[in-house]
């Protein structure tokens, strides 16, 4: 498997530009459905100033035999700094990841490469079910931002595209129960972490539908409950989550959010979020960041009560511009992003923006508040159908 995994990142870098000066240009994935993929400027102070740039691009294929499914997708790229004062910062594994399925090289000080499967599945669909077994993307849950129902690891709250969730080593099966409910049912085998399980079940209540999830994740007992209704015109949603880890500690979550259309062109998404996990100390900040829920990705801030603003307008039939505001309410601080979305085709579109915290920046070692400080990020991204 690390022949193959070298082999696979030998021959997609090939199809890479290095790039010159500390600016990266994006990489092309093809597959019938192609992806350039984002990448990302930082100026960070223990680089002196220097630009960080991420560059990574996806292939994909897909194949469809009967009832069966297969599908694969192989991620690769570089990331490093313009000089070679900058500190290379690989990806945190998944610890739902079973299989070797990455590889990863150091070329000097300044740049690292990459490359992985990050989809490896074959899907058997009936019409009484769909079972799914190898790396996958598992999604549950109705909130946007604060998904705290997501129990393999929701989207972090800072990314832009949602395309392509990281894919999770699991068997998944899916029944639908009746008209607009369903139960799903996921299994992820032990590997160098506990093995974890879990179950959701959606199915209409009234005018809304209920969710229940809950499972083993990790050895920690995770039990939760969803509902969202859509009240003229307004859709309203909320989350309740309870968790017993199993580092003896116990502790609740709760999310409640709206989403509306504010006339013909403006839409707006707010989420209110109650995290038991975190804390308004930002003392604690650095622990809680290098904790292993964190670096997993199962934790989605370190602050306890926090919120999301997201507030959109469609300049032009092909253009649409979003600013989004997360905000620490205790610390105050605030990570600001404004990007837009511009339709080059009906086969391609453009994604750029930009983000940068507001609050108390650090004093030496001594962190302020939970955005404060955070750098200057430009991201641009280029998806191309072909």
């Amino acid at each position: 498997m690390k022949k193959f995994s070298t082999f696979l990142l030998l021959l997609f870098l090939f199809t890479l530009l290095h790039p010159l000066d500390g600016w990266a240009w994006v990489g092309l994935e093809l597959n019938g459905k192609g992806l350039w993929a984002t990448q990302d400027y930082i100026p960070d102070g223990s680089s002196d100033g220097e630009l960080q740039y991420k560059l990574t691009g996806r292939f994909m294929l897909q194949e469809r035999a009967g009832d069966f499914l297969f599908e694969g997708h192989l991620l690769g790229g570089v990331v490093g700094w313009s000089g070679t004062s900058g500190p290379i910062v690989l990806p945190t594994p998944s610890p739902f990841r079973v299989w070797d399925l990455e590889t990863f090289r150091l070329h000097g000080a300044s740049m690292a490469s990459f490359a992985e499967l990050d989809r490896l599945q074959a899907t058997l669909e009936k019409r009484t079910f769909r079972l799914t077994a190898g790396r996958q993307a598992v999604t549950w849950g109705n909130a946007y931002y604060f998904n705290i129902g997501d129990l393999f690891g929701a989207f972090p709250i800072t990314d832009i595209s949602r395309l392509h969730k990281p894919g999770i080593d699991a068997v998944a099966l899916t029944v639908p129960t009746g008209t607009f409910s369903e139960l799903s049912a996921v299994g992820v085998p032990p590997g160098d972490d506990t093995g974890s399980a879990a179950a959701n079940f959606i199915f209409p209540v009234g005018e809304g539908t209920l969710g229940f999830v809950g499972g083993s994740i990790l050895d920690d007992t995770e039990i939760g409950a969803s509902y969202s209704i859509d009240y003229k015109g307004t859709k309203i949603y909320s989350q309740l989550q309870y968790t017993d880890s199993v580092s003896n500690q116990e502790f609740g979550q709760f999310v409640l959010g709206a989403q509306r259309q504010l006339g013909m062109w403006t839409h707006f998404l707010g989420e209110f979020y109650y995290n038991g996990w975190g804390t308004t100390d930002p003392s604690k900040y650095p622990l809680l960041r290098q904790s292993p829920r964190f670096q997993q990705g199962r934790a989605l801030t370190v602050g306890q009560w926090e919120t999301a603003l997201d507030l959109s307008y469609q300049v032009t039939p092909l253009l649409t511009g979003h600013s989004v505001g997360f905000i620490n309410l205790t610390d105050p601080s605030m990570l600001l992003r404004l990007f837009g979305l511009y339709s080059l085709s009906d086969l391609s579109s453009l994604i750029g923006g930009v983000s940068y915290g507001f609050g108390a920046g650090p004093d030496g070692f001594e962190v302020k508040s939970e955005y404060g400080g955070l750098p200057l990020t430009f991201n641009l991204e280029l998806i191309v159908n072909l």
